[in-house]
């Protein structure tokens, strides 16, 4: 500030408007800044860390006071400006580490988590395929002996009817056979044949000679 600057204020308040007035000015002592204004006239206070306090009160008959004085020396602005980015620096590495910590935590939980998940769904592939390995040999088994079943099924139809194709061909060779070795009817003798040995007969018994009795 090249010049003084100065403000002032008289009137009379309610006590609550006279709290919330120095509540505020309590505010920017806390965060070391503060402004006073009057209309368009405004003056923007920095202060320092240590300041001197000046109180004074009294108290008469007829009535008291309560005065309060707070007065510094302005700290140059280099050595402020340092501070304040010292302080700056300090907090921005603390919240950075903070969050680097914190970020940390959540990958691993998520890692932790997630690992979880893929064992918990290897497990339960693993069981799957088991069971799908299991079904398909029971069934593959299931398979086999059904189709040892109709082989040995379709073996024993083959072999009955080879047994009575067997059969039927021995048997028709047995017709042909008996008929063969059946002997055939005689064939009458003709007449003539007849009458030819009749007569051959007759001569004999003419040619033959009578013997005495």
């Amino acid at each position: 500030m090249s010049k003084k600057e100065v403000f002032h204020y008289k009137g009379r308040e309610s006590l609550d408007a006279v709290f919330n007035y120095l509540s505020s000015l309590n505010k920017g002592l806390k965060t070391r800044e503060f402004s006073l204004g009057k209309n368009d006239k405004t003056i923007n206070f920095a202060l320092p860390d240590d300041v001197e306090l000046h109180i004074d009160a009294t108290q008469q008959a007829s009535g008291g006071s309560l005065s309060i004085e707070i007065t510094w020396r302005k700290v140059k602005a280099t050595k402020a400006s340092k501070l304040a980015t010292k302080k700056i620096v300090k907090s921005t590495k603390a919240l950075e580490k903070a969050l680097e910590k914190e970020q940390k935590k959540q990958l691993k939980a998520q890692q932790s988590v997630a690992e979880t998940v893929q064992k918990n769904n290897s497990k339960d592939t693993k069981k799957d395929t088991k069971k799908e390995k299991k079904t398909i040999d029971a069934t593959g088994k299931t398979q086999q002996q059904a189709d040892k079943e109709s082989k040995s099924k379709t073996k024993l139809t083959n072999k009955v009817l080879k047994s009575e194709i067997k059969k039927a061909q021995s048997g028709e060779k047995a017709k042909k056979a008996g008929a063969k070795i059946r002997p055939a009817p005689r064939a009458k003798a003709a007449p003539e044949k007849k009458a030819t040995a009749k007569k051959s007969l007759a001569q004999k018994q003419r040619i033959a000679p009578k013997t005495a009795p």
